[in-house]
């Protein structure tokens, strides 16, 4: 098991303590719902998307659906105003759905999507490691094959695969 498996805030306060992290993120809250086991999780960062995020789960459990494999999503909601947060718990509730979702603050000179990328694919990382790393945009709709595509490609042996975005 991962240590984000076994004491999850924890491991991610040790994470925070790392460059480019450290003294600049502020954890407000964590909600974790994770496996033992994944194959592959998918980092979404999240910042006042709570009028875009019903389509993108959507289409996000959709193409977890479309695959015998199993994932966790990993939201990074940063420096948020609206209900992204409440939103993506209940979504994750109401689909029996694994996943982590941590609510940050960032210093203004890391509060921005690339950063928030960034932590979202350092927790997936250490939940699946050696698994499939996916990363898409809270604003944005993955197609419903999307995920076991990638599987599949990454195991034909492509080490990065990049899709269009909807």
């Amino acid at each position: 098991l991962s240590a984000f498996s076994t004491d999850p805030e924890a491991a991610l306060r040790k994470l925070l303590g790392t460059t480019p992290f450290v003294g600049r993120v502020e954890l407000q809250s964590l909600h974790v719902q994770c496996k033992p086991s994944a194959d592959f999780a998918v980092a979404v960062p999240v910042r006042d998307e709570a009028a875009l995020l019903p389509a993108m789960l959507s289409a996000l459990h959709m193409s977890f659906r479309h695959t015998t494999s199993c994932g966790v999503p990993v939201f990074i909601v940063n420096d948020t105003r609206d209900g992204s947060v409440a939103l993506i718990i209940d979504w994750l509730a109401r689909n029996g759905q694994a996943g982590l979702v941590a609510e940050v603050r960032f210093a203004r000179a890391i509060r921005r999507a690339p950063f928030a990328r960034r932590l979202a694919l350092d927790i997936a990382e250490r939940i699946v490691p050696g698994g499939a790393l996916f990363t898409t945009d809270a604003d944005s709709e993955v197609g419903p094959h999307w995920v076991r595509e990638g599987l599949s490609q990454l195991a034909a042996g492509y080490d990065l695969v990049c899709e269009d975005v909807r």
